[in-house]
């Protein structure tokens, strides 16, 4: 499902009308965790520095990330660059 739509936007992007073949569909889908792996690895550096996450393993910094991962696990805050305001706040 998510490949037919991956296949409609590019050709909507692209203009380029390809058929998408069984074959082709299965060569893709085959590689689908190589793309996930590399898509984490160029990420992980951008979301930790957009949300703030530290990388250091102090109790202090882990404690901050794992608060910073709850209030984004709340509504749709990881979404957006400012998060809505807690009740802390």
């Amino acid at each position: 499902m998510l490949l037919a739509a991956s296949w409609a936007k590019a050709h909507q992007l692209t203009g380029v009308n390809l058929a998408c073949t069984p074959d082709l569909s299965k060569l893709i889908s085959s590689h689908s965790s190589q793309v996930h792996g590399k898509l984490k690895m160029k990420l992980c550096p951008r979301v930790e520095v957009m949300y703030g996450f530290h990388s250091s393993q102090s109790k202090s910094a882990i404690k901050k990330n794992r608060s910073l991962v709850e209030v984004l696990k709340e509504g749709t805050n990881f979404s957006f660059k400012h998060m809505a305001p807690t009740e802390e706040d």
